[in-house]
């Protein structure tokens, strides 16, 4: 009995010092994770530079104290990864990987050092992004080239109700444009108009256009194009 109450107390302890490790890591900021075992072992990596540079290092960390057969991927940042797939994903690329990288003093790093540039320049990169003002996130983003009043490109609609056989009953109903590509910004518009018939349909049309929000191109739903 009193090496049963022995044996409840340290799982008890080890349950408690596992809980709070979890506890201090959500509190990290990004670019981390944990790896825990079943036992109440863990290891944890925080700050790195690329999420792929944290899950290597909190293996790591856990193989230092336990045996990596029992070392599971739990969190990456706050996300907690319940795929078994996903945790023998990375198991096994640490497994095969780990030779490629450099551990110390809790900070993980490539034996290339032109991938830990490349790591750098986009991290730099990044922060730029964030940085930028509303408005130029935006500019990006290509809602500059949208009508504040209803959202729709308007040298779109205009095209559009050029080719209807009744101009008068176009009503826009939505239209998305994706970020910034090469310069190159895409439309695609879905609005509603009467038919030779008579009838009210409801059709899609897209348009390219450069990030000036000059017209380049403009194509029905099935990728004619009409101008």
């Amino acid at each position: 009995m009193r090496y049963l109450i022995i044996i409840l107390a340290s799982l008890i302890l080890v349950g408690c010092a596992k809980q709070s490790a979890l506890n201090a890591f959500n509190n990290e900021p990004n670019n981390k994770a944990i790896v825990t075992t079943i036992d109440g072992g863990w290891g944890h990596s925080v700050g790195q530079i690329s999420q792929e540079l944290a899950i290597v290092g909190a293996f790591y960390e856990c193989e230092k104290r336990n045996l990596l057969y029992f070392c599971e991927l739990e969190k990456i940042n706050n996300d907690t990864v319940s795929s078994v797939e996903e945790k023998n994903k990375w198991k096994n690329f640490y497994k095969n990987e780990k030779n490629k990288y450099i551990f110390l003093d809790g900070k993980v790093s490539y034996r290339d050092p032109s991938k830990n540039q490349l790591i750098k320049q986009k991290e730099t990169q990044a922060k730029k992004e964030i940085e930028k003002t509303p408005a130029e996130q935006n500019k990006i983003k290509g809602f500059h080239c949208l009508s504040p009043w209803d959202g729709s490109y308007r040298p779109l609609v205009s095209t559009i109700k050029k080719y209807l056989k009744d101009p008068d009953s176009f009503k826009h109903r939505e239209t998305t444009i994706t970020p910034n590509n090469g310069g190159i910004h895409v439309v695609m518009m879905t609005y509603g108009a009467k038919n030779s018939y008579g009838g009210y349909v409801v059709e899609k049309a897209a348009a390219r256009l450069d990030s000036n929000c000059n017209l380049l191109e403009v194509m029905d739903q099935n990728l004619k194009i009409l101008k």
